[in-house]
């Protein structure tokens, strides 16, 4: 069971500075969060973090990720231990396809372009979220395959990945099956 809920949000206002924003974007993806939950009779106050920071709800078995980035935000829900992530389609950065692809990766978004860079890093994103441990993980230590329509041909063994592309949001969750998630369980 895999739901994923998201909503597109308003572009940054004139005189909005950017930490107002950013609080704005995170508040509406925990609204989403919150509504998700509540139909499943789980409640804000049963949220708790591990020590590196990644939410969990306390007693009950369902496992959550949540994600927002410039006019939308993203969550999900899973019995299994669950990342998700999503950027728009345009956004790429040099510096940082180099710091997170590996050299393969890296040479196809160089052929490819932009769109595929975004699905690259929603993946690495998403599947460093479901294993509890962030970018201090190694994006490179996860590599991936995708073809044209964004279909995951190659990923790390123990998990289960989902792309899309919504609007212009590549959106990419991941949930782990293997040992992975007997150690989040």
């Amino acid at each position: 069971m895999l739901d994923i809920r998201y909503k597109f949000l308003p572009q940054k206002a004139p005189g909005m500075t950017s930490r107002e924003y950013a609080a704005f974007l995170h508040d509406e993806s925990w609204k989403l969060m919150d509504d998700m939950l509540r139909l499943r009779g789980v409640d804000h106050s049963a949220i708790r973090r591990t020590e590196l920071g990644k939410p969990y709800i306390e007693g009950f078995p369902i496992h959550f990720s949540l994600t927002h980035c410039d006019g939308f935000c993203a969550c999900c829900l899973s019995l299994l231990p669950v990342g998700i992530d999503a950027e728009p389609v345009g956004r790429f950065s040099p510096k940082a396809a180099k710091k997170a692809l590996t050299p393969r990766e890296y040479e196809r978004v160089l052929t490819e372009g932009e769109q595929v860079f975004a699905g690259l890093w929603t993946l690495k994103e998403s599947y460093v979220k479901a294993l509890g441990k962030g970018i201090g993980y190694g994006l490179k230590n996860a590599e991936f395959v995708t073809d044209e329509k964004g279909t995951v041909l190659s990923h790390p063994a123990g998990a289960v990945f989902r792309q899309q592309k919504i609007g212009g949001y590549i959106v990419s969750a991941a949930e782990l099956t293997g040992k992975d998630a007997e150690k989040c369980l």
